[in-house]
Protein backbone atom coordinates (compact mmCIF):
# COMPACT_ATOMS: atom_id res chain seq x y z
CA UNK A 1 0.00 0.00 0.00
CA UNK A 2 1.54 3.11 -1.05
CA UNK A 3 1.82 5.54 1.94
CA UNK A 4 1.34 9.48 2.33
CA UNK A 5 3.98 11.64 2.65
CA UNK A 6 5.72 12.57 5.90
CA UNK A 7 5.55 16.69 4.06
CA UNK A 8 2.91 18.83 3.74
CA UNK A 9 1.14 19.10 0.55
CA UNK A 10 -1.86 18.70 -1.66
CA UNK A 11 -1.56 16.50 -3.80
CA UNK A 12 -1.78 12.83 -2.15
CA UNK A 13 0.88 10.16 -2.75
CA UNK A 14 -0.89 8.01 -5.46
CA UNK A 15 -1.85 11.06 -7.44
CA UNK A 16 1.81 11.70 -7.42
CA UNK A 17 3.26 8.54 -7.86
CA UNK A 18 0.72 8.49 -11.20
CA UNK A 19 2.33 11.48 -12.28
CA UNK A 20 6.40 9.93 -11.49
CA UNK A 21 5.65 6.59 -13.50
CA UNK A 22 3.61 8.32 -16.51
CA UNK A 23 6.43 10.99 -16.70
CA UNK A 24 9.12 7.71 -16.39
CA UNK A 25 7.23 5.95 -18.84
CA UNK A 26 7.34 8.67 -21.50
CA UNK A 27 11.01 9.20 -20.82
CA UNK A 28 11.25 5.63 -22.44
CA UNK A 29 8.98 6.34 -25.06
CA UNK A 30 11.06 9.19 -25.73
CA UNK A 31 14.27 7.29 -25.61
CA UNK A 32 13.38 4.60 -28.27
CA UNK A 33 11.98 7.25 -30.81
CA UNK A 34 14.91 8.56 -30.67
CA UNK A 35 17.13 5.40 -30.99
CA UNK A 36 14.68 4.76 -34.20
CA UNK A 37 15.22 8.04 -35.56
CA UNK A 38 19.22 8.02 -35.16
CA UNK A 39 19.54 4.37 -36.62
CA UNK A 40 20.97 5.31 -39.83
CA UNK A 41 22.50 8.88 -38.53
CA UNK A 42 26.23 8.84 -39.38
CA UNK A 43 28.35 8.30 -36.98
CA UNK A 44 30.03 11.44 -36.54
CA UNK A 45 26.93 12.74 -34.58
CA UNK A 46 27.59 10.75 -31.34
CA UNK A 47 29.79 13.03 -29.97
CA UNK A 48 27.74 16.37 -29.99
CA UNK A 49 24.89 13.63 -28.70
CA UNK A 50 26.88 12.94 -25.94
CA UNK A 51 27.69 16.74 -25.08
CA UNK A 52 23.99 17.45 -25.53
CA UNK A 53 23.09 15.02 -23.10
CA UNK A 54 25.07 16.02 -20.65
CA UNK A 55 24.15 19.54 -21.15
CA UNK A 56 20.68 18.43 -20.62
CA UNK A 57 21.16 16.53 -17.38
CA UNK A 58 23.32 19.19 -15.75
CA UNK A 59 20.08 21.79 -16.82
CA UNK A 60 17.37 19.10 -14.97
CA UNK A 61 19.68 19.17 -11.78
CA UNK A 62 20.83 22.85 -11.25
CA UNK A 63 17.58 24.28 -12.74
CA UNK A 64 15.47 23.78 -9.58
CA UNK A 65 12.37 25.77 -9.80
CA UNK A 66 10.71 25.36 -13.22
CA UNK A 67 9.10 22.39 -12.85
CA UNK A 68 7.51 22.26 -16.30
CA UNK A 69 10.39 23.52 -18.29
CA UNK A 70 12.49 20.57 -16.38
CA UNK A 71 10.18 17.97 -17.31
CA UNK A 72 10.48 19.07 -21.43
CA UNK A 73 14.47 18.82 -20.24
CA UNK A 74 13.95 15.34 -19.06
CA UNK A 75 11.96 14.41 -22.44
CA UNK A 76 15.12 15.83 -24.73
CA UNK A 77 17.32 14.46 -22.03
CA UNK A 78 15.61 10.96 -22.93
CA UNK A 79 15.87 11.69 -26.23
CA UNK A 80 19.23 12.29 -26.82
CA UNK A 81 20.27 8.73 -24.66
CA UNK A 82 18.21 7.29 -26.85
CA UNK A 83 20.63 8.60 -29.68
CA UNK A 84 23.61 7.93 -27.93
CA UNK A 85 22.77 4.29 -27.14
CA UNK A 86 22.20 3.81 -30.73
CA UNK A 87 26.37 2.66 -31.21
CA UNK A 88 25.91 -0.22 -29.15
CA UNK A 89 22.55 -1.56 -30.35
CA UNK A 90 24.44 -1.80 -33.73
CA UNK A 91 26.94 -4.08 -31.87
CA UNK A 92 24.17 -6.47 -29.79
CA UNK A 93 22.14 -7.07 -33.31
CA UNK A 94 25.64 -7.65 -35.05
CA UNK A 95 26.63 -10.13 -32.59
CA UNK A 96 23.02 -11.52 -31.51
CA UNK A 97 20.19 -10.37 -34.03
CA UNK A 98 17.49 -9.07 -32.79
CA UNK A 99 16.50 -11.62 -30.22
CA UNK A 100 19.41 -10.07 -28.06
CA UNK A 101 17.66 -6.76 -27.56
CA UNK A 102 14.71 -8.21 -27.26
CA UNK A 103 15.86 -10.52 -24.20
CA UNK A 104 18.20 -7.55 -23.14
CA UNK A 105 14.57 -5.44 -22.80
CA UNK A 106 12.60 -8.06 -21.25
CA UNK A 107 15.02 -9.33 -18.39
CA UNK A 108 15.51 -5.75 -17.84
CA UNK A 109 12.00 -4.92 -17.55
CA UNK A 110 10.94 -7.78 -15.60
CA UNK A 111 14.32 -6.93 -13.10
CA UNK A 112 12.76 -3.25 -12.57
CA UNK A 113 9.51 -3.79 -11.58
CA UNK A 114 9.96 -6.87 -9.63
CA UNK A 115 12.22 -5.16 -7.34
CA UNK A 116 10.07 -1.72 -7.75
CA UNK A 117 6.93 -3.86 -6.47
CA UNK A 118 9.06 -5.23 -3.77
CA UNK A 119 10.18 -1.79 -2.73
CA UNK A 120 6.54 -0.56 -2.48
CA UNK A 121 4.91 -3.80 -0.80
CA UNK A 122 7.82 -3.92 1.85
CA UNK A 123 7.97 -1.85 4.70
CA UNK A 124 11.69 -1.55 4.62
CA UNK A 125 13.18 1.45 4.26
CA UNK A 126 16.14 1.10 1.63
CA UNK A 127 17.91 4.59 2.18
CA UNK A 128 20.30 3.09 4.19
CA UNK A 129 21.70 1.91 1.00
CA UNK A 130 22.50 5.13 -0.33
CA UNK A 131 26.59 5.59 0.75
CA UNK A 132 27.00 1.65 -0.21
CA UNK A 133 25.46 2.56 -3.71
CA UNK A 134 27.45 6.11 -4.15
CA UNK A 135 30.59 4.18 -3.63
CA UNK A 136 29.85 1.34 -6.05
CA UNK A 137 29.06 3.75 -8.63
CA UNK A 138 32.54 5.60 -8.24
CA UNK A 139 34.37 1.84 -8.12
CA UNK A 140 32.27 1.25 -11.48
CA UNK A 141 33.65 4.70 -13.12
CA UNK A 142 37.44 3.62 -12.22
CA UNK A 143 37.01 0.26 -13.54
CA UNK A 144 34.74 1.85 -16.14
CA UNK A 145 38.61 3.96 -16.99
CA UNK A 146 40.48 1.24 -16.09
CA UNK A 147 38.52 -1.27 -18.56
CA UNK A 148 38.98 1.41 -21.55
CA UNK A 149 42.42 0.84 -21.59
CA UNK A 150 43.01 -3.20 -20.73
CA UNK A 151 39.66 -4.65 -21.91
CA UNK A 152 38.88 -8.40 -21.70
CA UNK A 153 35.61 -10.23 -22.14
CA UNK A 154 36.42 -11.64 -18.43
CA UNK A 155 36.39 -7.65 -17.32
CA UNK A 156 33.64 -6.89 -18.91
CA UNK A 157 31.55 -9.68 -17.60
CA UNK A 158 32.38 -9.09 -13.89
CA UNK A 159 31.80 -5.49 -14.63
CA UNK A 160 28.49 -6.00 -16.14
CA UNK A 161 27.33 -7.88 -12.97
CA UNK A 162 28.79 -5.40 -10.84
CA UNK A 163 26.91 -2.94 -12.63
CA UNK A 164 23.71 -4.77 -12.61
CA UNK A 165 23.67 -5.69 -8.44
CA UNK A 166 24.71 -1.72 -8.06
CA UNK A 167 21.72 -0.46 -10.05
CA UNK A 168 19.22 -2.86 -8.84
CA UNK A 169 20.19 -1.50 -5.42
CA UNK A 170 19.46 1.99 -6.94
CA UNK A 171 15.65 0.66 -7.92
CA UNK A 172 15.02 -0.20 -4.42
CA UNK A 173 16.48 2.68 -2.91
CA UNK A 174 14.82 5.39 -5.04
CA UNK A 175 11.46 3.52 -4.95
CA UNK A 176 11.76 3.59 -1.18
CA UNK A 177 12.67 7.42 -1.06
CA UNK A 178 9.41 8.23 -4.20
CA UNK A 179 7.02 6.20 -1.43
CA UNK A 180 8.89 8.06 1.61
CA UNK A 181 10.89 10.93 0.95
CA UNK A 182 9.72 13.34 -2.24
CA UNK A 183 8.13 16.08 -2.09
CA UNK A 184 4.93 17.34 -4.35
CA UNK A 185 7.21 19.41 -6.41
CA UNK A 186 10.17 16.26 -7.17
CA UNK A 187 8.20 14.47 -9.35
CA UNK A 188 10.71 15.16 -12.09
CA UNK A 189 13.44 14.23 -9.93
CA UNK A 190 12.00 11.04 -9.25
CA UNK A 191 11.32 10.27 -12.78
CA UNK A 192 15.25 10.72 -13.76
CA UNK A 193 16.21 8.39 -10.65
CA UNK A 194 14.03 5.76 -12.12
CA UNK A 195 15.04 6.70 -16.01
CA UNK A 196 18.77 5.87 -15.06
CA UNK A 197 18.28 3.09 -13.10
CA UNK A 198 15.98 1.66 -15.91
CA UNK A 199 18.54 2.70 -18.69
CA UNK A 200 21.75 1.27 -16.57
CA UNK A 201 20.08 -1.62 -16.44
CA UNK A 202 19.65 -2.64 -19.93
CA UNK A 203 22.85 -1.14 -21.45
CA UNK A 204 24.56 -3.55 -18.39
CA UNK A 205 22.28 -6.27 -19.02
CA UNK A 206 22.90 -5.82 -22.56
CA UNK A 207 26.70 -6.08 -22.66
CA UNK A 208 26.29 -8.56 -20.16
CA UNK A 209 24.43 -10.52 -23.42
CA UNK A 210 26.70 -9.42 -25.95
CA UNK A 211 29.57 -10.98 -24.13
CA UNK A 212 28.61 -14.06 -23.62
CA UNK A 213 26.89 -14.28 -27.77
CA UNK A 214 30.53 -13.86 -28.67
CA UNK A 215 31.76 -16.26 -26.47
CA UNK A 216 29.37 -18.76 -27.65
CA UNK A 217 30.51 -18.13 -31.12
CA UNK A 218 33.67 -18.60 -30.55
Amino acid sequence: MLERFPVSGQMTHEAFFSKVMNLFGLSLFIASVGAWMSWMWSPVLFIPAVILEFVFLLAIIFMRQNQQLRAILLSLFSLTTGVTLVPLLHVAIAVGGIQILIHALGITGITFFALSFYALRSEKDFSFLGGFLFAGVIGLMVAGIIGFFFRSPLFVTGYSVVGVLIFSGFVLYDMSNIKRRYGDDQYVDAALALYLDFLNLFVLILQLLINFSGRSRD
